[in-house]
Formats: structure tokens, sequence, C-alpha cells
């Protein structure tokens, strides 16, 4: 693909528009319109690596290191694949799995099933793609097999609805948060290893056990922060709180008093 193909097919995956696009890359609207209609000279390199950096690609290179995200409409369902094809070559292609995820609480009538992609790459890396389809009418998987022409079609999976949330609505979802995550709904055999899932299966029972009730406990949590935060917005829509960065400098406050304590204590 063209750099300025794969930009509008990246751009058409995500949730921004071009103007955010441009606006977070810190490159000015009109060199960003003026390129995507076909004047190269209003690009320089260094603004079209920064407007491929806001969607996920580093140096050239789709990156292990965070799950992307990509919403398609039916029609771009082969676009997919020309994206894929650019940055990764047919041998790790042909080793791509493909889960087909649902989600739990919605009604069969009002879902558009969902995918997730995982291509391994290296020894304990992979890229992590999760695939929605915009079209609410559509009740097929956005992505198969077939419609790929590589990789292999593996389990259904059913996810809980405040689980799918929290993944598609944080600003940034890494990997590795997300692997701990959807290993409770995978088969053992897709999850990213890790020395403390050792053979030892009361242990790894055990701590599987801590890690689900964990996740339920902030999955309520998170709901209740939710609704309260609706609230305030409906009577105090300027509170403090309202703003994101603000919440987490009280997060990361409590939690590193908390962190300082039990360091104390060992």
């Amino acid at each position: 693909m063209e750099v300025r193909d794969l930009f509008k097919a990246l751009a058409n995956f995500s949730t921004l528009n071009n103007a955010a696009i441009a606006d977070s890359a810190g490159v000015k609207r009109p060199n960003l319109y003026s390129w995507l209609g076909g004047k190269s000279q209003s690009m320089s390199e260094d603004n079209i690596e920064k407007l491929f950096n806001i969607l996920g690609v580093k140096k050239g290179k789709l990156s292990s290191e965070i799950v992307y995200r990509w919403q398609l409409e039916d029609s771009e369902a082969s676009h997919i694949k020309d994206v894929l094809k650019h940055f990764l070559n047919q041998e790790y292609l042909n080793n791509a799995e493909i889960h087909f995820i649902e989600i739990e609480g919605y009604e069969a009538k009002q879902v558009a099933k969902h995918n997730l992609i995982r291509i391994p790459i290296e020894t304990n890396e992979s890229v992590t793609i999760l695939v929605t389809s915009n079209n609410k009418l559509n009740v097929g998987y956005p992505i198969k097999s077939s419609k790929l022409g590589f990789g292999q079609d593996k389990q259904k999976i059913t996810v809980n609805l405040d689980q799918w949330f929290r993944w598609m609505e944080s600003d940034t979802l890494s990997s590795a948060e997300f692997w701990i995550e959807a290993s409770f709904y995978i088969s053992a055999q897709h999850v990213i290893s890790s020395s403390v899932l050792n053979d030892d299966i009361d242990i790894k029972t055990s701590y599987e056990n801590q890690l689900i009730e964990k996740i339920a406990e902030n999955a309520g949590l998170r709901a209740i922060i939710r609704s309260l935060l609706r609230e305030l917005r409906l009577s105090k829509p300027k509170h403090v709180l309202l703003n994101q960065d603000n919440r987490d400098l009280i997060y990361k406050e409590y939690f590193e008093h908390e962190i300082s304590k039990i360091r104390k204590v060992k």
C-alpha cells in the first residue's frame, strides 16, 4: 500500500477523525488535508511519522506493546488484510489466531459480534488487535480467516460487558494488561507465558482465582464510579473530578502511599 492509502485505512479504523489526528500529532490541519488530496509536498517525512505515531505505528511497525482497537465498516473488512500484509510478512500472518467474541449482557438482535486477532511475531511477543463492526444491523463476525486469506479460526469467547467497555474505552490499552485479563476468557494455550503460571496446578489455580476475584471487584467499583461521575456531570459539569488528569493525580497519590506502606512492612 502507498503511504497515503495506508494512513487513510488506519485513520478509518481508529475512533479519531483527521482533524483530531492532526492536532494530536502537532501537524497543521490544512497540510494534512492537502496531503490526503494528493499534494505530496504538503507533508514532510517527519510529520508523516508523527501522524502514524498517533495511530500506533512506531518507526514503520505495528507494536507488540499495545492493543489495537479497530472499528470497521462492512466494506472495510478487506482493507484490514491489506494493512496487515503491509506490516507483517506472510509467515507471521499464517500463524494469526482469529477468535470470535460475544459480549455478555447484549441481546442477540442488538449486538454485532467482534474479533480478537493475535499474530505471534517473536518469542512471547505478538501483535494484538480487537476488531468491531460499526454496522449495528450486522450480527456476523467482521473477520474470518476466509476473508483475510490467512490465519486460523479459533474458539468463540464470551466477555462480560464491563470488561469489554474497559478495553475499548481506555485511552491506551497495553498488551501486558490485556493478556492478563484476557487469559480468563480464552484457553491457556493462547496466554502469554508468565513465570508465575508454572506447572504446579494448585499454585496456578490459586493465582488465577485471586486474579478473577480482584478483576470482579474492580469491575464492580468501576461501574459504581462511572455511575457517580455521570451524576456529577449532570449536577456540577465543571467539577474538578470530571477531569481525567485530576483523577489520575489523586489515584497516583493514594497508590504510592499504599505501596510505600507495603515496602515498609517488608
